[in-house]
């Protein structure tokens, strides 16, 4: 898992240095559709700050219920189309497998690559992204399923991975739907 994490942070490093947006990110999402059990590859959303803006231009009496702004099909960017290498291809395809075959009381298919996908925005989180693309001064990285229903596991992952600094300049402005 550790291999496919280096790899794809990587990959999706060099897609963002060689696509430039022209606009500040502010936060970029590892989607996945937890419908089925081949959760992987990840689908990508980036966020830009003009998304944001007019997200509340739109919904202006949001403030503090902004569960709809983290959503990545939102985003004009989503579901990018991330070049796999050999290495990658084939570690999504032995995590699909093992996430499809193992299922017991404790473990749920999808409960790995979730896991992993986690990690995987948490490395991201550490990389310098910011020498490849600008970033708003609150940018995050997280996990996310791309059914709407998972606002609860969103605000977990949210207060487990993402820096109290970050949380509290979004929770400032209005861009959380929970409070800290």
């Amino acid at each position: 898992a550790q291999t496919m994490i280096e790899h794809y942070s990587n990959a999706i490093l060099e897609f963002v240095r060689t696509h430039p947006l022209g606009e500040p990110i502010f936060c970029m999402a590892i989607a996945y559709d937890d419908s089925n059990c081949d959760m992987l590859p990840p689908l990508i959303g980036i966020g830009l700050e003009s998304e944001r803006i007019a997200y509340f231009e739109e919904y202006p009496d949001n403030a503090g219920k902004t569960w709809g702004l983290w959503q990545p099909s939102d985003f004009a960017h989503f579901s990018l189309d991330l070049p796999q290498t050999q290495v990658t291809s084939h570690l999504f395809q032995q995590l699909n497998d093992i996430d499809c075959t193992s299922e017991d009381e404790d473990h749920q298919w999808g409960d790995f690559t979730i896991y992993v996908l986690r990690a995987l925005s948490s490395r991201l989180m550490t990389l310098d992204l910011a020498s490849v693309a600008q970033l708003t001064s609150d940018f995050v990285v997280y996990t996310v399923s791309i059914d709407e229903a998972d606002a609860d596991q969103l605000e977990h992952y949210f207060r487990q991975a993402i820096p109290v600094g970050i949380l509290n300049q979004l929770e400032s402005k209005g861009y959380l739907w929970f409070k800290l």
